[in-house]
């Protein structure tokens, strides 16, 4: 399919571009950062999608356009699970 589903809105499959920038290890801390780039007609947006390390060093760089939800979504945070690759 042209478009994928997502939390809450749809990734549109050609629309998104990664560039990895450098190299991740085991026990890096990464934050993921959205920025709205462009509102385009028909519901789509195009968002930067980029991904920092604790040294707040750009590792991924991203862009992808979607399909934003019609209706306002609520969404409950709550903390990741422990995770430890070996």
């Amino acid at each position: 399919p042209l478009w994928s589903r997502g939390l809450g809105d749809v990734y549109k499959r050609q629309g998104q571009q990664m560039s990895f920038q450098k190299p991740v290890k085991i026990g890096d801390t990464l934050t993921v950062r959205l920025e709205i780039l462009e509102k385009l007609p028909k519901f789509k947006v195009r968002i930067a999608t980029n991904v920092y390390n604790q040294n707040d060093e750009l590792v991924v760089a991203g862009e992808a356009e979607i399909l934003a939800p019609r209706k306002q979504q609520t969404v409950e945070l709550v903390s990741p699970p422990n995770f430890v690759a070996s």
